[in-house]
């Protein structure tokens, strides 16, 4: 294949990844569905300004970012960059991470400002944002951190395989990444997370009791003392809970703004569906998705690396495999959208069942009222558009999840109650 015809499949996945994004978010901009539902109703127009709001800004980061793309592509300043790095005189190691490295900052760089409109303006505009400029700093600071030592640390592991491993060097880095993920979920709640936020043992009361009594209903394994309430309110008033951790190092934590907005049923029944998650092995399954994902983009690589003419498309001279990592990053959009598509269909899937498992192991009406909480709390759209839900919803939209919740309620047989009692 030519150097001109892969130029040209470049730009048509570059321009097809516009397209799509570009549609499915005036899919949803544009979207009326019918509909008479109360709970739709309520804050239904708030929300569709929030979503409109966070739409506009979407897209116009995306127009930006694809122009910077195109122009790295076309101006030469790839090969600039990447000939610059080499006169320093260090090492393919040290010259790949150099080189990863400016474009990491470049990138960064730019994503700040848009980082402090959608903070300091849309999220403040709808009543979330609680971050001041001097957490945002901070924050800065320790994504930097961790960044240089998490992010080099790895890519330096990346780039010595492919040096010393020969054709073997994918596989190798493959195992590494999988091994490296794992790591991190283990270490995640313990030594990560608490970076960047407060993690307080839940407080004895009633809401600790009602918890204990259905963990112990359903032989849950996970010690009180790891039901964590993390303090979201620092940064947010959006309410979330989560499932983190493997192990002695497994988390449930529930943000402290959940507390304050739910009733203890609800809780206890929010609860219930991440224990869901738990008994229904949901974090194993999508972690075989992910290695199944990042042993096709290794293997990938591995071939674009060897491509001279691939190289050649993008305006660089010389081959190398940190070249080849950022160059193929930009091209792995089709099989992104592929896989991303089938995870989100799993991850939905999942949600549905840890609703039914929750609906099934407490008061189904109790799930109904907390996610009608949570969506509108949240201001999360009430009527997202089709298309968009089968591309991009990891999560079904809150009014799909309470309908299902509602149709799966065993209704009352008056003739079997009346023959009980005779």
């Amino acid at each position: 294949m030519e150097v001109n015809t892969y130029l040209i499949i470049i730009l048509i996945i570059i321009a097809t990844e516009f397209l799509i994004s570009l549609v499915v978010s005036l899919l949803d901009f544009y979207y009326k569905p019918t509909t008479s539902s109360s709970s739709v109703k309520k804050d239904y127009i708030k929300a569709k300004r929030y979503l409109r709001t966070k739409i506009k800004f979407k897209t116009f980061n995306l127009i930006i970012n694809t122009i910077i793309l195109l122009a790295m592509i076309l101006s030469g300043i790839l090969n600039n960059l990447d000939i610059f790095t080499r006169a320093l005189g260090y090492g393919s190691v040290v010259t790949g991470i150099i080189f990863l490295g400016i474009i990491g900052v470049v990138f960064f760089l730019i994503g700040i400002p848009f980082s402090i409109f959608n903070i300091f303006y849309i999220e403040k505009k709808y009543g979330f944002n609680k971050i001041t400029p001097k957490i945002f700093i901070i924050d800065l600071i320790k994504n930097i951190i961790g960044w240089i030592i998490i992010g080099a640390g790895g890519l330096a592991v990346i780039l010595l395989f492919f040096e010393k491993a020969g054709s073997a060097a994918w596989i190798y880095c493959w195992l590494f990444l999988t091994t490296s993920q794992i790591f991190l979920m283990f270490i995640y709640p313990v030594f990560i997370l608490p970076i960047f936020n407060k993690l307080q043992i839940l407080k004895d009361g009633e809401l600790k009791k009602e918890i204990k009594e259905y963990l112990e209903t359903q032989n849950i394994s996970i010690k009180m003392d790891n039901i964590r309430i993390i303090d979201s309110s620092k940064r947010t008033n959006k309410s979330n809970a989560f499932l983190c951790g493997f192990g002695k190092n497994k988390r449930l934590v529930l943000s402290d703004t959940l507390l304050k907005s739910h009733t203890i049923p609800e809780i206890v029944a929010i609860v219930a569906h991440e224990i869901g998650h738990l008994k229904k092995k949901h974090i194993f399954k999508k972690f075989i998705l992910y290695t199944i994902e990042s042993f096709l983009i290794f293997y990938l690589l591995s071939l674009a690396i060897q491509n001279t003419n691939f190289f050649l498309a993008f305006g660089v001279e010389n081959i190398s495999v940190y070249l080849g990592l950022m160059l193929f990053s930009i091209v792995y959009f089709p099989i992104a959208f592929f896989f991303s598509t089938i995870t989100n269909y799993f991850s939905k899937k999942y949600e549905y069942d840890a609703d039914d498992f929750s609906a099934g192991t407490t008061t189904p009406e109790n799930m109904v009222t907390a996610l009608d909480k949570l969506g509108s709390h949240n201001l999360t759209n009430p009527t997202p558009h089709p298309a968009t839900v089968f591309l991009n919803y990891s999560h079904p939209p809150i009014q799909d999840r309470i309908k299902r919740i509602r149709s799966r309620l065993k209704p009352v047989n008056l003739f079997d109650i009346r023959k009980e009692d005779k």
